[in-house]
């Protein structure tokens, strides 16, 4: 993939892998700063007890009078890693402002066949998840298929319960939790830097798809891959589509 201003670049003097431990430190971060910030936002649903607050984060087991604090914490948690990370990461490490993702405007045409490679795969995705869900791993890996089947069922029992919609305010709500922020911070930290890593690292840029995808995959709990694209370098294609 031609490289360009739009993405960030290793130092001329620091390794791409450097980048990507540093990356990995701050995801951690942002991963305890999620954590925290959804346990506060939602103590006020909880009369104040860390430990109910706590018990609602682990388990989601809720009812529809409490969808607000869960997307409350979806927001919170999905703000600390998707953009405070890369934030950070630009800020303090390649030392590149935000705004450089956006430079490069895509032209119409590119648009245009963005979404219809979007339609494509519209029609053609189902058979493919279907037999991507019969997929197993072999014998010997079969605890971890089953942890990662359970983590998989559990984030579409949030999935589900997060969609379930009862009025405007909350329909307009759940899409900026759950598509606009989602969707900007996860194309920043991944597609924006992991893959970009890695493709400097390896000088593959299909290594760099195929790692990143298994990466988003394993982040959001759905192990069975479903690769990024190269997008040409534009990165406003892949948040487009």
């Amino acid at each position: 993939m031609p490289h360009t201003s739009s993405e960030p670049r290793a130092s001329a003097n620091r390794h791409p892998v450097v980048s990507v431990l540093a990356l990995l430190c701050f995801i951690v971060f942002g991963l305890v700063l999620g954590e925290l910030l959804a346990l506060l936002v939602l103590l006020p649903f909880f009369q104040f007890s860390w430990a109910s607050a706590e018990h609602f984060l682990r388990t989601f087991s809720v009812y529809e009078a409490q969808a607000l604090p869960l997307y409350l914490m979806q927001g919170a948690s999905a703000i600390a890693l998707f953009l405070v990370v890369p934030w950070i990461q630009l800020r303090f490490v390649e030392k590149r402002p935000l705004s450089g993702f956006f430079q490069r405007l895509p032209s119409w045409l590119e648009l245009g066949l963005t979404l219809a490679l979007a339609l494509c795969f519209m029609f053609s995705l189902p058979p493919v998840i279907e037999w991507n869900k019969g997929l197993h791993l072999p014998a010997f890996l079969a605890d971890t298929e089953s942890w990662m089947r359970l983590m998989e069922d559990r984030a579409q029992q949030l999935t589900d319960l997060l969609t379930s919609f009862t009025d405007w305010p909350t329909l307009l709500l759940a899409l900026l939790v759950m598509s606009v922020l989602p969707g900007v911070g996860e194309e920043l930290l991944f597609r924006g830097l992991i893959q970009n890593y890695i493709h400097q690292a390896t000088r593959n840029p299909h290594v760099g798809i195929w790692v990143s995808a298994f990466l988003f995959g394993f982040f959001i709990f759905s192990f069975w891959l479903n690769p990024t694209h190269v997008a040409g370098g534009a990165f406003w294609l892949s948040l487009f589509l």
